[in-house]
């Protein structure tokens, strides 16, 4: 009986928790639904950015939070400053320059040397052209290859008013017409390296070669017929310094100083060149230059020589001191 009573009162108790808890409705779920939609709309979709603390002497204060991309800017380096040294460049110029030149035909001691201005009536001064292209191929732009062409050529004619011994018994009597000419091509090809450089100076030792076809003539138009002539390409190599100054950002000091000497088996040959110029860039491409160049170059072959281009007995001795102009494009 006990066992009984027991048990209808656990069943009431049962019975009674499951009618207490209310089974969900359809417009129970809704609402929920809503609710949950509704709680994940405010949630922040992502953290706020770090709000910084700055000191001051009143008390710490709050800045505005730093955007990501304010950051990131913030730490990029600034941008380097242009070069004043360009890249590529291409300038055309003339040049009016006072001349010499002395030229043996034949053995030393034998063959006739002659001033070609003084004896034959060549101009001293002359006007000539000249181009010149460079490029400075590194990065750091401390290499560079320069390549030089400038035409030197001249003539003349005249009457002798004296009577000229070429040598070996042959004499060109006064009163006869005499055509001479000398012409001479100058290429020059360079490679600079700058071991000083800022955004100041640019300090660079230059080593390179002298390609130069020089021919010298000589022959009577009336009379005997006498002709001789003195062809040689003399491949000089060189050496020296050039020293670029930038005044300002548009005015600048150019100047260089090569020579060279080589002797061997019956050769000869010296040269040196000197160059000082100032240069001024008014345009973004674009720069205009004035300057003095003084060049001289001596070549002598007596006998065989294993100097390739030389193959004549004789001397050569050229000279010049200019004033040069010149329009410079730059990249």
């Amino acid at each position: 009986m006990t066992h009984t009573v027991l048990l209808a009162c656990i069943g009431a108790l049962s019975f009674t928790s499951c009618a207490a808890t209310p089974t969900p409705t359809a417009a129970s779920v809704d609402s929920m639904r809503f609710a949950v939609s509704m709680s994940e709309a405010d949630a922040p979709c992502s953290p706020e950015p770090a709000t910084r603390v700055t000191p001051s002497p009143s008390g710490p204060t709050l800045d505005r939070p730093l955007a990501p991309e304010s950051i990131a800017h913030a730490d990029d380096p600034e941008p380097e400053s242009e070069s004043p040294w360009e890249k590529y460049s291409l300038s055309f110029g003339g040049m009016l320059s006072a001349t010499s030149s002395d030229v043996r035909f034949g053995v030393k001691g034998v063959g006739l040397t002659v001033d070609f201005e003084d004896l034959l009536g060549l101009d001293t001064s002359t006007s000539s052209y000249r181009i010149n292209g460079s490029w400075r191929f590194s990065d750091n732009r401390r290499h560079k290859v320069d390549l030089t062409w400038m035409d030197l050529g001249r003539s003349g004619s005249l009457t002798t008013q004296r009577d000229i011994d070429v040598g070996g018994g042959t004499v060109i009597p006064a009163g006869t017409g005499v055509k001479s000419g000398f012409q001479m091509n100058l290429i020059r090809t360079d490679y600079s390296y700058s071991f000083l450089q800022d955004d100041r100076i640019d300090l660079a030792a230059v080593f390179g070669l002298y390609i130069a076809p020089m021919k010298a003539s000589l022959e009577t138009t009336t009379g005997s017929g006498y002709q001789d002539e003195f062809d040689v390409t003399a491949p000089l190599p060189l050496a020296g310094l050039s020293l670029d100054i930038a005044l300002t950002k548009k005015w600048f000091l150019r100047s260089g100083f090569s020579l060279f000497y080589l002797e061997v088996q019956g050769y000869t040959g010296s040269m040196t060149d000197n160059t000082l110029a100032v240069e001024y860039k008014g345009w973004e491409h674009f720069a205009i230059g004035a300057g003095v160049d003084a060049f001289s170059i001596g070549v002598e072959a007596n006998g065989s020589t294993d100097v390739p281009g030389i193959d004549k007995q004789g001397s050569l001795d050229y000279g010049y001191t200019g004033l040069m102009l010149y329009l410079k494009g730059l990249w």
